[in-house]
């Protein structure tokens, strides 16, 4: 099931088994990227160092690092992705989605806006623009096909997580972000109710595989837009790192950061 939907990061953990490197060794350099990856995402924007310190050591950082190795690699192309621009930043977010079939919620979320802008856009002009006619054919002739193929096993991990039934106490962390995120950026926009469009995975996967992609999600803009220093964005890295060290003492004492 992982080969056929998640090659990418197959194919990574295999080479570093296959060359004989110690998985922790393997898996620190993996590490060391992804925080290189942000660290420089953050430089970009100029986020104060504090901020980038809180958030490398929050609760979902750490997760990603310790606990989700085929979804670490999805984020490592992701954020890659962010410092460049055109080709590259297509295929590495192409590697990001191949990597963990997760990651296909922010392609739905970034396709939701782009139709509904569209959709915006054709009602006040009554006009459809030959750029959402070429968006159209693309999709329909390269992205539903490869979506069809991978349907089954999609079909079959969400199964797997949703096994215990659906996860609706896990959509109030999503609420709670949405307000926070509207108290830092005061306006109702994409970068606001966005994140309400991360909710449909929530109560199917459950908020703890999924929270991490909202909270991504939010703090993507907070980076972009250079809010890391809003009182109300501290106050979420604040209680994200006071988290992470119940997760970090549950490892320590257990061996599993969920225990």
């Amino acid at each position: 099931m992982l080969g056929a939907s998640e090659p990418v990061s197959l194919s990574i953990l295999w080479f570093g088994a296959k060359i004989g490197i110690p998985k922790n060794v393997y898996v620190s350099a993996l590490n060391v990227l992804l925080i290189l990856g942000v660290f420089n995402l953050c430089r970009k924007y100029k986020c104060p160092w504090y901020s980038f310190l809180l958030l490398v050591f929050g609760y979902y950082f750490l997760v990603l690092m310790t606990s989700a190795e085929r979804l670490k690699i999805g984020y490592l192309f992701i954020v890659w992705s962010l410092s460049y621009t055109g080709f590259f930043r297509y295929a590495l977010s192409s590697f990001s989605v191949l990597s963990h079939f997760q990651m296909l919620a922010f392609l739905v979320v970034i396709f939701f806006k782009i139709v509904s802008n569209e959709c915006i856009n054709i009602l006040r002009s009554k006009k459809i623009g030959k750029m959402f006619l070429w968006f159209l054919f693309l999709l329909i002739i390269f992205v539903f096909p490869v979506l069809f193929s991978v349907a089954g096993k999609v079909y079959d991990k969400i199964y797997i997580y949703y096994g215990d039934g659906l996860k609706f106490f896990d959509v109030v962390n999503v609420f709670a972000l949405f307000v926070l995120v509207f108290l830092v950026f005061r306006r109702w926009d994409f970068r606001v109710w966005g994140v309400l469009l991360f909710l449909p995975f929530v109560i199917v996967l459950g908020g703890s595989r999924v929270n991490v992609m909202a909270v991504s999600f939010a703090f993507y803009f907070f980076i972009v837009y250079r809010k890391m220093a809003s009182p109300f964005v501290l106050l979420m890295l604040f209680y994200f790192v006071f988290k992470s060290y119940f997760y970090v003492s549950s490892i320590v004492l257990h061996g599993d950061g969920f225990v």
